[in-house]
């Protein structure tokens, strides 16, 4: 990909969209706000297990709470950097799930009444594949191509959270395209600047179709997810390619994405797929240098690239009180 010489890299410090692009999330957020989601779950749940049924509640509130906070750790491991590996987010889950089950356990135990522990099967879990540009450039692929495929028809992808994260200052007045085709309905997504702002249309062959709807910046950024149609703001909302009011209008995998007039478009992105690393058809170059086939297909920090994610964790979960001893398996979706 080649960077325009008079679009520079925005740097920033008002940069709010980093949140969900950016590689410098620490491991270390994510046990502060596990420590903060157990203590609010311990306040809220009734420890009693006197009678059977009271505990089959409590067993009820723990399990999903467990599911709840399982996503949300293996979703910000997923995104924490760049050019993670497989092994090493697998490696990362395995020790902060340790860590959070540790901690539940012990919280629990001081009630004396009930034993739990949450582990994570890295062997059982489902991996897909993460498609990320981390720093600000052009929407183009790493040969610097305006009109390229992100997800091939042979991916047989289902994406989620496709987000663009935007650059309303350098982002031009033409419009870049994302196309979404199932090979029977089709919705295409076209984004530019309009003003300070950034315009968004979404044409879609299954109805709904919008045009020109305004998402403001936040200092220059504008950030929106191409899948549920909506900023991370809450300022704007569109027709995007899921829709949980009318899930018959969503359009339904598989299905090939394509960028047309990337070079129109300035800013960061990230969209994830239930494809494998290994099976991924697409040209796009992994993330991990030492990943690549030989130094040539190194990609630029500028230029997309591929990183293995957990789709969907395989968890045990195990509560046993003088009244309950339960166990149980669960695959929790982390892009549902």
């Amino acid at each position: 990909m080649v960077t325009s010489g008079s679009a520079p890299a925005d740097e920033s410090e008002t940069d709010r969209g980093q949140l969900v692009l950016t590689a410098a999330i620490g491991i270390g957020l994510v046990i502060v706000g596990l420590v903060i989601v157990i203590n609010t779950v311990l306040v809220s749940e009734n420890l009693s297990t006197s009678e059977s049924l009271e505990g089959s509640d409590e067993v009820t509130k723990f399990s999903t709470s467990a599911r709840r906070n399982t996503r949300t750790l293996v979703l910000r491991l997923n995104h924490w950097q760049r050019n993670q590996t497989a092994p090493q987010i697998g490696g990362n889950i395995q020790r902060n799930m340790s860590n959070y089950s540790r901690a539940l356990g012990e919280t629990y135990a001081e009630t004396g009444i009930s034993i739990v522990n949450i582990s994570y099967n890295n062997d059982s879990s489902k991996w897909g594949t993460r498609i990320v540009q981390t720093n600000d450039s052009w929407i183009t692929d790493d040969g610097g191509s305006a009109d390229w495929t992100i997800f091939e028809p042979a991916d047989t992808a289902n994406a989620r959270r496709f987000i663009l994260n935007l650059n309303s200052s350098h982002t031009k007045d033409e419009q870049v395209n994302v196309t979404f085709d199932n090979g029977t309905d089709t919705v295409e997504i076209g984004i530019q600047r309009k003003s300070e702002s950034i315009a968004v249309s979404s044409e879609r062959s299954l109805g709904g179709s919008v045009q020109d709807v305004t998402c403001d910046p936040s200092g220059t950024r504008v950030l929106i997810d191409l899948m549920t149609g909506e900023a991370f703001t809450g300022d704007c909302e569109f027709n995007g390619v899921l829709n949980e009011t009318h899930p018959e209008r969503s359009l339904q995998p598989p299905y090939s994405v394509t960028v047309t007039d990337g070079d129109n478009g300035y800013g960061k992105f990230s969209v994830v797929t239930n494809s494998s690393f290994d099976t991924f058809s697409g040209r796009i170059g992994p993330c991990d240098p030492d990943q690549a086939a030989t130094p040539s297909d190194r990609t630029n920090p500028h230029d997309p690239c591929r990183s293995s994610i957990v789709w969907r964790a395989n968890v045990t979960t195990t509560y046993q009180s003088p009244a309950i001893d339960y166990w149980q398996q669960h695959n929790v979706s982390v892009y549902p």
